[in-house]
């Protein structure tokens, strides 16, 4: 069972959670993920984190925010598959139409 991270200030860490939340694969009811029922002090982290970042990020020239989109587009691209199995198992769509869909980016 895959439990996934919070991304907080740039690192993935573990939940202090007790409780989750179960992601089910509707076309199988089968549990494939649980996502934590995050903590108010995680969430508190999460928000300093980003209004910190926000001070560099709304300095930073319009160039460079391109160049930073440009290069998660192609990452995007490059794992195009991974991501269509995801949503796929996620959404319970069909895998084609998924494809399909994630191919306008």
């Amino acid at each position: 069972m895959h439990h996934v991270k919070q991304l907080i200030n740039g690192q993935f860490v573990d939940s202090n959670t007790s409780e989750w939340i179960d992601i089910t694969d509707p076309a199988t009811q089968e549990v494939i993920a649980k996502v934590p029922q995050t903590t108010d002090d995680e969430i508190n982290q999460a928000v300093a984190a980003a209004q910190a970042a926000f001070q560099t990020w709304r300095k930073t020239p319009i160039t460079t925010r391109a160049r930073i989109f440009l290069k998660y587009q192609a990452l995007i691209r490059d794992h195009m598959d991974e991501l269509a199995e995801i949503l796929t198992a996620e959404q319970a769509k069909p895998l084609l139409m998924r494809v399909a869909m994630c191919s306008v980016v």
